[in-house]
């Protein structure tokens, strides 16, 4: 199982989803997700496939990328095959 052909190479790849979900659906979707990650503790790490069926697998990872991308990659980060998501244990520098 890899997921890496998932990952986001361009902010565009999330137009489709937007026109097709609607802004406000796409905006509560993003929010309930980026609220799960902002509660993730150092250390935690959790499997794609048990949070997010197949069908919206893609725009997750998506979701999950653009997220690392404005977090930092050093703090959030994909295994090599984007089947697991981790926090960094260490402590964050401030």
């Amino acid at each position: 199982m890899n997921y890496s052909s998932h990952r986001l190479n361009d902010e565009s790849e999330l137009r489709p989803y937007i026109k097709k979900m609607g802004w406000p659906n796409f905006k509560t979707y993003m929010e309930r997700l980026y609220n799960k990650i902002i509660d993730m503790k150092p250390g935690d790490k959790f499997r794609i496939d048990d949070l997010v069926v197949e069908k919206n697998r893609d725009l997750f990872i998506k979701l999950l990328c653009l997220f690392t991308v404005m977090h930092g990659t050093a703090v959030f980060y994909f295994n090599n095959e984007f089947t697991l998501f981790y926090r960094n244990d260490e402590k964050e520098k401030l």
